[in-house]
């Protein structure tokens, strides 16, 4: 299913890119993805950008809201409660980094930091329900926790928004094990230990779009001035490829065929 309405409580239901420079953010994902951007003309949002395809919200896009912070994507988990979220984080050994906060009527969001030191948000839902178009070319289609000590994050996840990690079935014996991240029994994302071949990459929530061709996608980004990380794979899910957006933002691309 594509096109969503709402997400059950710690769901990946947004994403947004942390950048500086928006204006040259917005050029490249548009000539990647096809995504149309509007821009905010309240103030009160700081030019925040929503990315729309075929008219319905797909990710967004605003400045970098933390100092020194390098561009990055974020990613949001539905909450039910976003004070009950903060308030539970540090006996769980997280922290709260943006305490809840209104976003005009659009809903209520928090952030912090799980004991592995990876940034996230929360999202409470008002009249932006999140995402509205998932899983197909040009959308989100999976986040992905990297982080060591595992276990310990998982933990901190179940004690902070109830999702439980499970090893994944047919992991590669020789790396460490998968974790799938699971909602009443539903999958909803992935979790993992870093690898040698990530060098320095600090933990972090990573980010996978659709694509209909890895390949092609990634030539149209180095032509956009990004850089690849990693070039393309074939995986169990599909051919995927790393990037560096122009700013240095890292993100994914994989040709899963998830909406066929």
């Amino acid at each position: 299913m594509s096109e969503r309405t709402g997400y059950p409580q710690g769901t990946p239901c947004w994403a947004d890119i942390w950048t500086d420079d928006p204006a040259a953010g917005r050029a490249f994902y548009a000539g990647l993805f096809g995504w149309e951007w509007e821009v905010s003309p309240d103030p009160a949002f700081g030019g925040y950008s929503i990315a729309l395809l075929r008219g319905k919200r797909v990710v967004g896009l605003s400045g970098t809201m933390i100092p020194d912070m390098r561009p990055a994507w974020v990613t949001y988990l539905a909450v039910d409660d976003a004070d009950a979220f903060a308030a539970a984080v540090p006996a769980a050994g997280g922290t709260v980094v943006g305490p809840p906060m209104d976003i005009a009527d659009q809903g209520r969001m928090a952030l912090a930091t799980d004991p592995a030191g990876a940034l996230f948000a929360v999202w409470q839902q008002g009249i932006h329900t999140g995402s509205e178009l998932v899983n197909e070319p040009g959308t989100v289609v999976w986040n992905e926790l990297v982080a060591p000590g595992i276990d310990k994050e998982a933990e901190f996840y179940r004690a902070t928004i109830g999702v439980s990690f499970e090893d994944m079935a047919g992991s590669d014996p020789t790396m460490p094990v998968y974790k799938l991240v699971k909602v009443d029994g539903r999958t909803v994302g992935g979790a993992m230990p870093p690898t040698p071949e990530m060098g320095e990459l600090p933990p972090h929530w990573g980010i996978y779009f659709e694509v209909a061709d890895a390949d092609a996608a990634v030539k149209q980004a180095q032509d956009l001035g990004a850089r690849v990380l990693s070039r393309v794979q074939p995986t169990p899910q599909g051919p995927m490829a790393t990037l560096a957006d122009p700013q240095g933002a890292p993100f994914a691309v994989i040709a899963s065929g998830s909406a066929e």
